[in-house]
Parts: structure tokens; sequence; C-alpha cells
């Protein structure tokens, strides 16, 4: 289970909590995350005198990291289909964001544990692990109803913004949300056989085939 431990850069006083992935991606973003984990218990009034509380000055300066003890994720091989093999292997995924119609986002790769389901996007396949300790697991459903959360915020808030492009929106600040916990994959149970896996980092990627 990921433990988040929250420090403060103005009384070096630290604070951590256990939290599931769902947890997490329930939450709307980093504040309401610290929000939730530095929740202030002053009174303003006691017995009708005003005491003073400074919560939120010690917490508006900190470091925030993110921990887990979980299975190895490169101990799964993970498939990714593509028609464009030779320009990733040559050039970086960063290539394929750019052209693939299954991921006009550009803000992760998608791939999958099961590499018939990876042949439905691509003609070829490029098998790899991930070079990053824990694995994060976490339910689908989880993922669609964080973000039909984030995109009805979005349509509300900005009633103008083309639905491709509040998807967009969503998709990268989704990423950065969990790149600045330190969660660089995330990997979630579709069947018994197959999970989907979600890379925000390339960086964790390592080709075998």
């Amino acid at each position: 289970m990921p433990i988040i431990r929250i420090t403060s850069n103005i009384t070096g006083r630290t604070l951590s909590s256990d939290y599931t992935i769902a947890d997490l991606i329930c939450m709307s973003g980093e504040e309401e995350l610290v929000e939730n984990m530095t929740a202030c218990n002053c009174k303003s009034v006691v017995d009708y005198t005003y005491t003073e509380c400074n919560c939120d000055d010690e917490w508006s300066d900190y470091q925030i990291n993110y921990e887990e003890d979980d299975v190895p994720f490169n101990d799964i091989l993970v498939y990714y289909g593509t028609n464009f093999k030779e320009d990733i292997l040559r050039d970086g995924f960063s290539v394929e964001l750019q052209k693939d119609p299954y991921n006009y986002s550009g803000a992760a790769i998608f791939a999958s544990t099961d590499k018939e389901v990876a042949k439905r996007f691509g003609k070829d396949i490029i098998t790899f692990t991930i070079n990053h300790p824990p694995v994060s697991y976490v339910a689908p459903q989880v993922m669609v109803n964080h973000w039909m959360k984030l995109m009805n915020g979005y349509i509300r808030n900005h009633p103008t913004m083309q639905i491709q492009d509040a998807s967009k929106k969503i998709s990268h600040d989704i990423r950065d949300y969990m790149l600045k916990l330190g969660i660089k994959a995330l990997l979630y149970p579709i069947t018994s056989e197959e999970s989907s896996v979600i890379i925000y980092d390339e960086s964790v990627i390592h080709i075998v085939d």
C-alpha cells in the first residue's frame, strides 16, 4: 500500500499516511491530498476567546514523497502494439505519441500484459519490462470514474472547451499528479488473464524485443 510522507520546509515536521492507489486517483490532485493530510484541528473560538492558528503557514511550503513496498514491476512482461516499431526503437516513444491515433493526448504510453490484446493496436509488437520497483494496482472503474469527474469539472468551468481538448488536458493533469507522487507506471487488471499498463515516464521502459 502506498505511503505518502509530507514534510514542512518551514517547521521540519513530517506527516505520513497510507493510501490506496484508488484513493490517490480519486483525489482531484496534489492540493486535495495535502489538504487531506494536513487538516487542521485548531478551533478559532474557545470559550469565546480567539485562539491563533498557524496550520496553513506551516504547510505553505513542503516536500512530498511516495513510497510503496510491492511486487517488482520488472517481473512482468509488457506488450505494446504499434505500426511504428522502427521509429520507436530509433527515436523513443515520444515519436509514437505524436503519430498514434489511439493516443492523441500524448500524456502516457498504454500497453498490455496480453500480446494478443496489444496486436489490436498495431501490426508489430514491442516487448518490454518496467524498471520501476513497485507495481501500483488500480481497478479500471476507478480510473473511469476519476476521468469522468475531471471531465465534468472542465466542461462545467470551461463550457466552450472542446471534448478532445478537455480530455487531453485531463490526461496531462493526471500524468503530472502521478509523477509528482513518484508513480511512473500503473497496472490495472482487466480480466484474470490480462492487465493494462499505463506508463507516465518513458525512462522506466526496458525493451526486451
